[in-house]
């Protein structure tokens, strides 16, 4: 089973791909109640009309995760325009803590994966209060960078991203730090055919966002995809 902590837009969104995918068992939690019911129910509905085989369910009771093989952790306040990733950490440390306990508690075996901001404060406050395996405790924000420096390098170039390889490594916010030597074209040294200012576009790229939609949900897609992509490999 698949526990997803928190039914907001990236949690809702993630169980119904999870569900069409048919990946395991879902389990929605919310300490709003009723939230989590609603829309666990509406996913199911929305299931029953593809035909797929899968359990959705929504609770408000952390008990209801035993025996969970994953867990994907979107609680947490959002950030707002303005706002840096760090000033949330006094916000969402509280809640990062409670849903560890749980988790203890209830799916020790689990494998934790998280995007509550600042994400790499809070994984590693997820790990300390887990006692976890590092292996078993995963924030996203790799994969998330190194996506968009894919996708600005791709709009510069004018080619598809499937050519380009970037890594993007470091703190999940305005300290990340983009690899050069390993960014390439076709094998090809990024570099070599843009200029270094694309990294601090990819380092920025964010704002815009923010700016035009004034909600931190505007991460919602690549959140979601970065949290599928490491529920696929385990």
């Amino acid at each position: 089973m698949i526990t997803v902590i928190g039914s907001g837009r990236v949690g809702v969104c993630t169980a119904a791909y999870l569900a069409i995918r048919e990946v395991d068992d879902i389990l929605l939690v919310d300490i709003i109640e009723n939230l989590p019911q609603g829309n666990a129910l509406d996913i199911a509905h929305a299931a029953s009309i593809l035909g797929l085989n899968v359990d959705i369910r929504g609770s408000n009771d952390f008990k209801d995760m035993e025996g969970s093989d994953i867990v994907l952790v979107t609680a947490g306040f959002p950030r707002k325009p303005g706002m840096t990733r760090e000033e949330l950490v006094a916000k969402n440390a509280g809640i990062i803590a409670d849903v560890a306990k749980n988790i203890s508690t209830y799916a020790p075996n689990s494998v934790v994966i998280l995007t509550t901001n600042p994400l790499d404060a809070m994984a590693y406050l997820m790990y300390k209060r887990l006692g976890f395996p590092r292996e078993k405790v995963i924030g996203f924000s790799g994969v998330l960078d190194s996506g968009r420096l894919k996708y600005y390098a791709s709009k510069k170039l004018g080619i598809s991203t499937d050519g380009i390889s970037a890594v993007v490594l470091g703190q999940h916010g305005e300290n990340m730090f983009p690899v050069p030597r390993l960014s390439t074209v076709y094998g090809k040294p990024l570099t070599e055919l843009l200029s270094k200012n694309i990294f601090q576009v990819t380092i920025l790229s964010s704002f815009p966002i923010f700016l035009a939609l004034k909600s931190s949900k505007a991460i919602l897609s690549p959140v979601l995809i970065t949290f599928l992509y490491f529920a696929f490999a385990y």
